[in-house]
């Protein structure tokens, strides 16, 4: 058992992994909208809040092609990010997929990456009334069509031993397909079977030695033949009889006239054992194993022989009403339009205890929902990290509502098989072995331009923020290598590196792109996505009058030309645009008259920029004052200062420009208790509060404004308690003339 035990651990002791998961502030966006996005950066193992990563790489790709729209990075304070993406006119329509890295969530060689959010683009949302209806689950499909699979409990059939089979149908989609079909042998009925839920299902069987056994479909009706894998004369079953609160009860079985032999049980949830036991097995034998400390989640229970190799395997789930439990309270259900609402919010344990936690709040109008977005908070920790492949209406299984549920998620492990565990030890051993890809520091080196005539040395070099408030030095190495830690890129979206030498070498500066290495390795992963129970898409009749145009005029562009061509998109820039105008520059106006460069004992004052000047084009240029000169002495000019580009003034000043987290924006909240506003208040967003944490009593109470939209709308409330304790609560309320 000892040695069981350190096998595992010997993957997960010093394993440190996160997982990120991203919640935006609604499902659909339209033009020039603000995208609101939270990030969950959690330990992998035990779902508390994971602290070591400090810098979060987000990319926005479209869907089909992946051509980025956008990629920044952001600070993660605690293991929490709140973000903002802006969404530009010139995006096309359609899906778009947001991605989240960070240096312990995003490795070389992993297999699958989940850390994404879908969300769809519309440039008005009456477009969507134009897409086509969904097919709906279960729908008659072509029998060419249907992949059907055939899973024995515990990996495999043995002769004279009763079975459990789970089975499962799919389309070429992977959605499910709802089947009924037959147990054949030599063309006689053995059993007969039927789809319980999304395409799957089971049935007991007692095979029998030497026999050949295979499936036909009776609906769809199908002439196909499913056969099943091949029957063993010895052999152990397991079988998972009970999954109660507090423990699961196994029954293992192994074929008549085998020896006597101790066999070890081990349970772990994900790469962290739970519980041993040891037995000797006879014809059978009972075990039993607590579960009342376990968390919630997938386990994977493991049947050892004595020379620890793998007898049978099953996969469980524990728990599930280990959560963090959320009620959101409003005074009632129905508002009027800029009306005030308050939200009260209680998070507390299983037992109704408060907790202290991390949420998030958003609140939107419910034609901005997609009713095939299939990921949350719960869904992604517990279904989609856990499991490889895509999961069909992972919801289902975390809504008290559906009374079959756990029956229903039982019969999706069943059906998964553990080999489909993403935390089994082949994965935890290729994951040890794996190497990181990103790091929250960027690493920068200095090169000698003319490497013959200079020796590389230990630099200087100054980092610092756009305002210059913020000064930090930095010395390279003999190679001219540095690093630039989190603490460089905190103010404002651009930062600057000055570089001081004595010696007036020139020298260059490479950063490292992280970006591009993120864009590198996502090539060889798969981003798997749940998918949500299909439904037939909204017509024109359910989007409800007034909540489009309201008296209002959508203009498709707004141009605003400004006088001054010159601009700059940093302030720091246009300093720099100043200085290197003046610099070395001996333009000057006499005193009192508008010519330029003429002899002046105190030189003038300097041009300005788009003035009508006076300047001398004859032969023999005056050299004191006064002066005479002729009609073709003199010419009027309009002066113009020299003009640089952003990399001119870069490199005039020895400056190479550093990207930083991307600046914070603030939700735009009115406050008509304050305030009264004639416009429009065209909000579909009404509430967007990323970081809100109860206090000890596990309370927090949340005030905001209707909008001018009468409408049904959702709000959503997730988050993180202590010990890991993950939690949803979902509620709604409408808003009237």
């Amino acid at each position: 058992m000892d040695q069981l035990v350190r096998r595992l651990n010997a993957y997960t002791d010093s394993l440190a992994l996160a997982s990120v998961y991203l919640k935006t502030s609604k499902d659909i966006y339209e033009s020039r909208e603000d995208l609101w996005f939270k990030a969950y950066v959690l330990d992998a193992q035990s779902h508390d809040l994971f602290g070591m990563d400090k810098t979060l790489y987000v990319r926005l790709v479209k869907a089909g092609n992946d051509s980025v729209v956008w990629q920044e990075k952001y600070p993660v304070k605690n293991g929490i990010v709140s973000g903002h993406i802006y969404l530009d006119q010139s995006l096309p329509e359609g899906d778009y997929r947001l991605s989240a890295y960070s240096a312990h969530s995003f490795y070389q060689n992993q297999p699958y990456f989940h850390a994404s959010k879908m969300i769809k683009f519309v440039k008005e949302i009456r477009s969507l009334s134009k897409e086509k209806l969904a097919g709906i689950p279960g729908d008659p499909k072509s029998p060419q069509d249907i992949q059907f699979s055939i899973l024995p409990e515990g990996g495999q059939l043995v002769s004279g031993i009763t079975n459990t089979v789970a089975f499962k149908a799919v389309d070429k989609s992977g959605d499910p397909v709802n089947v009924s079909g037959e147990l054949l042998q030599r063309n006689q009925v053995v059993k007969t079977f039927k789809s319980i839920h999304a395409g799957m299902g089971s049935f007991y069987f007692r095979p029998v030695a030497g026999a050949n056994y295979q499936v036909r479909l009776t609906s769809p009706k199908s002439d196909r033949f499913y056969p099943l894998a091949s029957i063993r004369d010895k052999g152990v079953v397991i079988h998972l009889s009970k999954n109660t609160k507090d423990s699961l009860v196994f029954n293992i079985v192994q074929s008549t006239g085998s020896a006597n032999q101790p066999v070890y049980l081990r349970l772990q949830i994900r790469g962290r054992i739970q519980a041993m036991a040891a037995g000797i097995l006879g014809d059978s034998l009972k075990i039993t194993i607590p579960t009342v400390e376990a968390p919630q989640g997938i386990a994977e229970a493991t049947l050892f022989d004595q020379e620890m190799r793998p007898l049978a395997e099953r996969l469980v789930y524990l728990n599930p009403d280990k959560v963090l439990n959320i009620t959101a309270t409003l005074s009632r259900e129905v508002y009027k339009i800029r009306e005030k609402v308050s939200l009260k919010i209680r998070t507390a344990d299983r037992n109704g205890k408060p907790v202290q936690a991390s949420i998030g709040v958003n609140v939107y109008d419910k034609l901005y929902r997609n009713p095939e977005e299939a990921k949350d908070i719960l869904t992604h920790y517990y279904l989609s990290t856990e499991l490889k492949g895509r999961i069909y209406d992972p919801a289902f299984y975390f809504n008290a509502a559906n009374k079959d549920r756990n029956e229903a998620l039982d019969l999706l492990l069943l059906t998964q098989g553990w080999r489909c565990y993403l935390w089994n030890e082949d994965e935890l051993k290729e994951l040890k072995n794996d190497r990181q890809v990103l790091t929250d520091s960027t690493k920068g080196r200095l090169i000698l331009v003319d490497v013959k005539r200079n020796k590389p040395k230990i630099q200087m070099l100054m980092v610092f923020s756009t305002d210059e408030r913020e000064k930090r030095s930095l010395i390279t190495d003999s190679m001219g290598r540095f690093v630039l830690g989190p603490a460089d890129f905190v103010k404002g979206k651009w930062n600057y590196l000055k570089h001081f030498d004595a010696g007036k070498a020139e020298y260059t500066v490479a950063l490292e792109d992280q970006f591009k290495d993120i864009e590198k390795v996502s090539k060889n992963m798969l981003f798997e996505y749940p998918v949500g129970e299909s439904t037939k898409a909204k017509n024109k009749d359910d989007i409800a009058s007034g909540r489009i145009s309201m008296g209002a005029i959508n203009l498709n562009e707004v141009k605003i030309v400004a006088k001054k061509q010159d601009v700059f998109r940093d302030k720091y820039m246009g300093h720099l645009d100043s200085l290197a105008k003046f610099e070395g520059n001996m333009d000057f106006v006499y005193p009192n008259s508008n010519w330029l460069n003429v002899p002046s004992g105190s030189n003038g004052t300097k041009p300005i920029e788009g003035q009508k000047y006076t300047v001398w084009v004859g032969p023999n240029p005056p050299t004191k004052v006064p002066f005479t000169f002729g009609a073709g002495d003199f010419k009027e000019i309009i002066y113009h200062y020299p003009k640089f580009t952003e990399e001119e003034l870069l490199k005039k000043f020895n400056l190479t420009r550093i990207k930083g987290y991307y600046e914070r924006r603030e939700f735009y909240q009115p406050n008509y208790d304050k305030e009264s506003d004639p416009a429009p208040d065209y909000r579909n967003t009404l509430l967007w509060a990323p970081e809100v944490i109860t206090d000890k009593n596990g309370e927090a109470t949340l005030n905001f404004f209707c909008s001018d939209i009468n409408s049904n709308f959702i709000g959503t409330v997730e988050g993180v308690g202590p010990n890991g304790l993950l939690g949803k609560k979902e509620f709604y309320f409408n808003v009237i003339k």
